[in-house]
């Protein structure tokens, strides 16, 4: 059965460790999600563009910098140079163990947000570190990850979500229009003179989610798109139908503030908070209450 994209960050519990022998120091990506919910399973499903939102969300806290270093560079160790779909930069979903092993599960969901959400990491890192060494170590691993963005951009200027997939995420496309805006940052800084080329991506996802999601009368946006078309949201669906409409506010600077603000009473007039606290939902919910009342 094929997993659901929208499933917790450690969901999976296999039986808390009951020995009284010294545990072991957690692995680089349960170090981040620690921080979160306690790890007292034997093992967690690790969906990285999950951990991503995490990591992002310590180094705003300007908390565990050293250990979002590491997670950084677990995953640039693990960035592919050619997957199932032959496309590099991309990172496969984990079974991670309290013991450090880990077990490749050969598959994602969705590489355009998950290489999204790792470029807002980097860009992130750098901000609030100045560090310049494991970026400058790893820029074509790093550039890579950034061109994935580009080469799932459909001829409508949507980004799909794998090569393989029709499939069109309004989440997914907020990401990677947020994302491209950072690599151009990160292209200025380290003068890898790309930036024409990424705000040419960045204009057309924008124009494409103004466009082909946006719905003019209700102010929402459409969540999903395939072949068949697509279907305005179910305000009473936590996720991904509401959850969504999260994006364009974060994201999306060409939105109005008034559509915003009526976005955001619209979820939260369903569904308060969201999410438990242990949940990486949660945070972009957190995210977008805390973006909003700056706003105001």
């Amino acid at each position: 059965m094929k997993k659901p994209f929208f499933c917790l960050v450690g969901s999976l519990f296999l039986g808390a460790a009951c020995s009284s022998r010294p545990q072991a120091p957690l692995h680089h990506v349960l170090l981040i999600v620690s921080h979160f919910q306690k790890i007292s399973a034997k093992s967690m499903l690790v969906i990285p563009e999950q951990v991503n939102i995490l990591a992002i969300d310590l180094l705003r806290r300007q908390a565990s910098v050293p250990e979002c270093k590491n997670y950084i560079q677990w995953v640039l160790n693990h960035t592919s140079s050619g997957d199932r779909w032959g496309i590099s930069g991309t990172i496969y979903d984990y079974r991670v163990f309290r013991s450090g092993e880990e077990e490749s599960l050969q598959e994602y969901e969705a590489a355009d947000s998950q290489a999204a959400s790792f470029i807002l990491l980097i860009r992130e890192y750098f901000r609030r570190t100045g560090f310049r060494m494991m970026i400058e170590g790893n820029q074509e691993k790093i550039r890579d990850i950034a061109f994935l963005l580009a080469h799932l951009q459909d001829e409508d200027g949507l980004t799909r979500i794998r090569p393989d997939s029709d499939r069109k995420l309004l989440r997914n496309n907020c990401l990677v229009y947020a994302a491209c805006g950072a690599f151009m940052e990160l292209s200025r800084e380290f003068q890898w003179n790309l930036e024409s080329f990424y705000e040419e991506v960045r204009e057309g996802v924008g124009d494409a989610i103004m466009e082909k999601l946006l719905v003019p009368d209700s102010g929402e946006f459409i969540q999903a798109v395939e072949k068949g078309g697509g279907a305005r949201p179910d305000w009473s669906v936590a996720d991904p139908d509401a959850f969504s409409q999260l994006f364009p506010i974060l994201y999306l600077d060409r939105l109005e503030e008034e559509r915003k603000q009526s976005l955001w009473k619209r979820f939260y007039d369903h569904h308060g908070d969201g999410f438990p606290r242990s949940d990486w939902r949660r945070v972009v919910v957190d995210w977008t209450r805390n973006y909003l009342e700056q706003a105001k």
